[in-house]
């Protein structure tokens, strides 16, 4: 039986989604490691795609093969008991077996937030960035020029696995939610540290060091050495993943 599950998690403390060598705190080897003790099996969990080092989950979505079955909120129950406190399995479903997680998704939807005041506060750290001032209002309409179709080779890192830099975003905004600044992004798939390297651009921008016209430039200019700085991870979350277009 094939169950899929989402999953949100605080990413401090852990080395990102992906399982790795020696390395057990990820989040793929807490959850591998809960469902195998439900089970007695080996298992794997697949999730939408990783997230790096720090980031945080909102609603990722992974699926894993049983052959023991319980209905979605037993196993939500069971899996959560094995887990550590920052990684919670928020909800569990059958899938038919070609359903994959990965595979299947068809858009992705990153928020990334900020906060502006004259005094960093120590109570929002490790979750928003901190900027003295913002204009908002810039940040937005640079922004919105990122719809549609383009090459993004600007806001890839090198390393990257990706065939392709091209992609779609649906929809880009930044706004007010409170006392919060939350830049918000909806896709077809990102580029490794494209979400991040977006972010620093327009914190840049709200805080007028350089003009709004800026990050549409650089887009254009196909070349990552023109996109200076990353956004801290601590600020990025991934909301959440789709499945129907």
């Amino acid at each position: 039986m094939r169950y899929v599950i989402t999953v949100q998690y605080d990413g401090s403390g852990f080395h990102g989604w992906q399982k790795q060598p020696n390395e057990k705190e990820t989040i793929q080897q807490h959850l591998e490691e809960a469902i195998e003790k439900i089970t007695g099996r080996p298992v794997s969990v697949t999730g939408s795609g990783r997230t790096d080092e720090g980031v945080h989950a909102l609603g990722q979505v992974a699926h894993f093969d049983s052959e023991k079955i319980m209905p979605g909120p037993k196993w939500v129950a069971a899996i959560n008991f094995y887990l550590p406190a920052k990684i919670r399995v928020i909800r569990c479903e059958e899938k038919p077996n070609d359903f994959d997680a990965r595979k299947s998704a068809k858009k992705k939807t990153y928020m990334y937030r900020m906060y502006s005041s004259p005094v960093e506060s120590p109570l929002r750290a490790g979750r928003e960035t901190w900027v003295k001032s913002l204009d908002v209002s810039a940040m937005d309409r640079a922004v919105r020029g990122l719809e549609g179709t383009h090459d993004f080779s600007s806001f890839m890192t090198a390393g990257s696995s990706a065939k392709s830099p091209v992609r779609t975003i649906y929809s880009a905004s930044v706004a007010r939610e409170g006392s919060s600044v939350v830049f918000r992004i909806t896709g077809n798939g990102f580029l490794y540290n494209m979400v991040r390297i977006i972010a620093a651009i327009l914190m840049k921008i709200g805080s007028k060091e350089i003009p709004q016209g800026s990050l549409i430039e650089i887009m254009e200019q196909k070349d990552r050495s023109k996109a200076l700085g990353l956004a801290p991870a601590s600020a990025l979350y991934l909301q959440s993943v789709e499945y129907t277009d």
